[in-house]
């Protein structure tokens, strides 16, 4: 144990037997360095990188533009339906009002699910030309939020899937 060292009645440090190097490995701002910060970066992405999140951000494009095409015809289903299911005679007012609001729902989450990813690609996109870390993190969270959106449809879709057959399998 290294003892300490100074004028005495003074408090001081103890001092290391071994000679201590900077950190190579600390994080900026520690060792003396410029702290980190968020914003533009000092240099720019490789263009492979910059490629590779264009290509990105075009089929994102289009998988937004597609859930907003399905999502526009299924709130024209809806009105078709409503139009229709109001002069059926006799009609099961619980199927009509069920697929009614199925329709509205995918509708939403369609809509929802398809700003969230064209918002991605947006940010991704001026994120990288830009070097601004801040895109790239909102695009990132974007993303975070058509996953879960996703996830919740995937969920929701196989359930609707798997209940038939749970209800074949209790029904004896």
């Amino acid at each position: 144990m290294a003892t300490p060292v100074g004028p005495p009645g003074e408090a001081s440090q103890p001092t290391s037997p071994i000679p201590l190097s900077p950190n190579p490995y600390a994080p900026p701002g520690v060792s003396g360095g410029a702290p980190f910060t968020y914003g533009a970066m000092p240099r720019s992405f490789p263009s492979e990188m910059t490629s590779v999140v264009s290509q990105l951000s075009w089929w994102m494009r289009f998988l937004s533009v597609t859930y907003y095409i399905v999502s526009g015809l299924l709130v024209l289903m809806l009105v078709a339906f409503m139009a229709v299911g109001a002069n059926l005679p006799g009609r099961p007012q619980g199927l009509v009002v069920m697929v009614m609001a199925m329709f509205a729902f995918f509708a939403v989450v369609g809509m929802l699910a398809a700003t969230w990813l064209m918002q991605a690609a947006a940010h991704f996109t001026s994120g990288v030309h830009s070097g601004d870390t801040g895109r790239l993190f909102q695009g990132f969270r974007s993303l975070k939020l058509y996953l879960i959106v996703y996830v919740i449809w995937a969920g929701v879709s196989l359930l609707g899937q798997l209940t038939p057959f749970a209800l074949l399998a209790f029904a004896n």
